[in-house]
């Protein structure tokens, strides 16, 4: 709830000050692995500006005393400057959160992909739209 109240904020900061300074984030829009505090901030300062909405659709986690693994699906609405709805995705995820005593629990480990099934969609989309 703390991931999806930060995404509604649109506020980079926000979202990042919930990973850990050793956290690994792995995204479908992101070439590389983000694995500084620097690079996660730099990744929601881009992926803020879309305003996106997050839905979990599908979870299943896993708790244990010190860690916390959280997995599933989610949908977002992505919006244009003028709050327009430009795109709704699906992707799966997964969570792996750590319990510091100080900071509490953080994000580990962050992985994202867009389901094949709606990349395959939204390409096919997009090559029907080219050919008009």
């Amino acid at each position: 709830d703390d991931w999806n109240a930060a995404m509604a904020s649109c506020d980079a900061m926000t979202v990042a000050d919930l990973y850990s300074p050793h956290a690994v984030m792995m995204t479908t829009l992101s070439e590389a692995p983000r694995t500084t505090p620097q690079e996660i901030l730099e990744f929601y300062q881009m992926f803020l500006w879309n305003r996106p909405q997050a839905k979990v659709t599908q979870s299943h986690v896993t708790l244990s005393e010190n860690w916390c693994k959280n997995v599933g699906v989610l949908e977002y609405t992505l919006k244009d400057s003028d709050g327009n709805i430009q795109q709704n995705v699906k992707e799966r995820f997964s969570f792996l959160y750590v319990h510091d005593e100080e900071a509490g629990w953080k994000i580990a480990h962050h992985h994202s992909a867009i389901i094949p099934e709606v990349l395959q969609e939204t390409s096919q989309m997009i090559d029907e739209d080219s050919d008009n």
